[in-house]
This record gives structure tokens, sequence and C-alpha cells, in this order.
């Protein structure tokens, strides 16, 4: 969780560059992955998210999901610094990217 929370915090402190986050092993053949890729962002503080994930229980990768997120680099703040949350003991796990989207 820590490297996850300093690339965001890297991200966040220059946004102009891209970052990516691996969860797993994204190989070919590899053991089932979770990305997050961060485009730079542009001149209205909007950034695109790549989320690509792979559960691997078949060889023809039938259980992959990629999408994207568009937000504003103060939702991606946001859900940072409550990111933590999912590992605490608070039984209310859900994370948003904004507090006032239900």
């Amino acid at each position: 969780m820590t490297k996850v929370l300093l690339t965001m915090d890297d991200y966040i402190e220059n946004p102009n560059l891209a970052r990516k986050i691996i969860f797993g092993d994204d190989r070919v053949g590899g053991s089932g992955y979770f990305v997050f890729t961060f485009a730079p962002i542009n001149e209205k503080e909007e950034l695109n998210i790549e989320v690509d994930m792979e559960v691997a229980d078949n060889d023809e990768g039938l259980h992959r999901c990629q999408f994207y997120v568009k937000t504003q680099l103060e939702n991606l703040k946001y859900f940072r610094n409550n990111l933590p949350r999912i590992f605490s003991k608070d039984y209310r796990r859900e994370i948003k990217l904004h507090h006032e989207i239900n």
C-alpha cells in the first residue's frame, strides 16, 4: 500500500508525467494483475486513468477488464487521501473519487 500511496503522491506533485501502478504479474502468462496508468494532466486539470486487470484463472485471458476514468486532479487527491480506509478496521469500505458522488 505504501508504494501505491507514494506513486499517487508523486503524480499529484508532478501531474505532467505519466505514472503506472502495478499489482501482480502483468507479463504474458503471468499470475493476474491490476494496473492503474495515470496520463499526464491537461490544461483544464483533467486526467485520464486507465484501469486494466486480469484474473489468471484460464489460459485464454477471458477474465480481463479494461476501462478509463476521466476526472479532475482534485478528485484524485480526495481519493488518495481516503484510500488507506480500505485497510482500516472501519467497515465502511466505500471509497469515492469525490465526496458528492453517489
